[in-house]
């Protein structure tokens, strides 16, 4: 019983000083401006490394293929309308912090729409050898 008891006591004393002593993800902070930029910053990267993983597989998965340079075109059209359009949507904030926070946000939104697109695609041309390009 004396044991249970000091067991309770120590994990109520030191259980929240170890919770408060980790570091706490700049997305769950989120305190300031500072903090939603490092996040849609981090969300963005992500999202941008997930893309840049998926066309290198598509690329591969096309190899043997001529919707390789299709693919290659496909992408840097898209690369120029997510810029665009991110553009287009930044214009409407009034500062820079929320213009950052806007760009990043949307940049990160459509870059990871194109992937669930090429992963898609990908997987369609997987499961059928003769599928004719969509690019």
């Amino acid at each position: 019983m004396r044991l249970i008891v000091l067991c309770i006591l120590f994990s109520s004393v030191f259980a929240p000083m170890a919770w408060a002593a980790a570091p706490m993800d700049v997305c769950e902070r989120g305190e300031n401006t500072a903090d939603h930029i490092a996040c849609m910053k981090k969300r963005y990267d992500e999202a941008q490394a997930a893309l840049n993983k998926i066309y290198d597989r598509s690329v591969r998965g096309y190899e043997a293929d001529e919707s390789t340079v299709d693919l290659q075109r496909a992408q840097q059209d898209w690369l120029a309308y997510r810029d665009q359009e991110c553009a287009r949507q930044v214009e409407a904030e009034e500062t820079q912090s929320l213009k950052r926070v806007k760009g990043l946000s949307c940049s990160a939104a459509l870059t990871m729409q194109r992937v669930d697109i090429l992963e898609s695609q990908l997987k369609d041309h997987e499961k059928d050898d003769g599928w004719a390009s969509p690019f």
